[in-house]
């Protein structure tokens, strides 16, 4: 009999847990860690990104994991490229006979790994790049508009209107992708509880030194509009550092919009489940070792 699943998910908002459940499921099954996280991927981004990779021991042992520390920030890796990796692991995972544990809150990059995507696969035209972020996103509306085919651009944001038409620019070829079949767990958390776990993580990454992290990316050479496309803690912490608003301006106006982050996480977490994602919910206020135990129960 076909084994029905071949990997492990755990998903949900921001600062739900996810990472140390996902920690101890896969030290217990004796595998490794896939981060579904579209910053971790970078080396220079470690407190901004919620890295945490002081975390990934548990009883003394180091747990192995993937999708970290992968690139520099002179590359621009895009849901193609973390495609591309996942499918790649698939071969590790399947000759090592393991079974992986898919820890993220990044809803397109987890939904990726589910099921086919209709991706493709091109270089990147430097030259054609630097055009289009040489426009307003007025001229790149009216760009789209003119394409053969009609891109819907009203939930687009500047970044993702100079993609849709690179790839409407580029001779590429359909991605083949083969779906992970998860177990999937999902963290939630009631609200209150929620904003007070946002509140104390973004104090713990200031104490930790997340403004001096961004401000020494802006003195390697990493221009603002790269950082600021980075999420919200280097949009913020960059605005601040170019005096845009002062320290307590930009700390209010992340914590709010961090908990506005978490709401879309869930409301994209609770759309997939209406496609037909099967997700077994957990309360995250309780232990991870009581989470620990009910995942194992079902899992075995």
């Amino acid at each position: 009999m076909k084994q029905l699943f071949d990997s492990i998910l755990i998903l949900g908002p921001t600062a739900s847990g996810k990472t140390k459940l996902a920690v101890q499921l896969a030290a217990h099954l004796n595998s490794i860690v896939i981060s579904a996280d579209s910053r971790q991927v970078y080396k220079e981004l470690n407190i901004g990104s919620g890295k945490d990779l002081s975390e990934y021991v548990f009883a003394n042992k180091k747990i192995p994991y993937r999708l970290i520390d992968c690139c520099t920030l002179e590359k621009e890796f895009t849901l193609v490229d973390f495609i591309k990796a996942t499918q790649a692991l698939k071969i590790e995972i399947e000759s090592n006979n393991i079974l992986p544990v898919i820890c993220g809150g990044s809803g397109l990059y987890i939904e990726s790994m589910l099921k086919p995507f209709d991706l493709f696969d091109a270089a990147v035209d430097k030259t054609y790049r630097a055009y289009l972020e040489a426009l307003t996103y007025q001229e790149l509306q009216e760009l789209i508009n003119q394409l053969p085919v009609k891109i819907e651009v009203n939930a687009l944001n500047r970044y993702q209107l100079i993609r849709k038409i690179e790839h409407s620019q580029y001779k590429a070829k359909p991605l083949i992708i083969k779906p992970y079949r998860p177990i999937v767990f999902g963290l939630n958390l009631n609200s209150e509880l929620r904003w007070k776990r946002i509140q104390d993580r973004l104090n713990s990454r200031f104490q930790q030194g997340m403004v001096a992290e961004v401000e020494s990316l802006l003195q390697l050479g990493i221009s603002p509009e790269r950082l600021k496309r980075l999420g919200l803690e280097y949009k913020y912490i960059v605005g601040y550092l170019l005096h845009e608003f002062g320290f307590e301006e930009m700390k209010n106006q992340l914590y709010i919009d961090i908990r506005k982050f978490a709401k879309r996480q869930m409301t994209y977490f609770r759309k997939m489940e209406r496609d037909g994602l099967h997700i077994n919910w957990l309360d995250a206020s309780y232990e991870t070792e009581q989470m620990l135990e009910t995942c194992l129960k079902v899992i075995v």
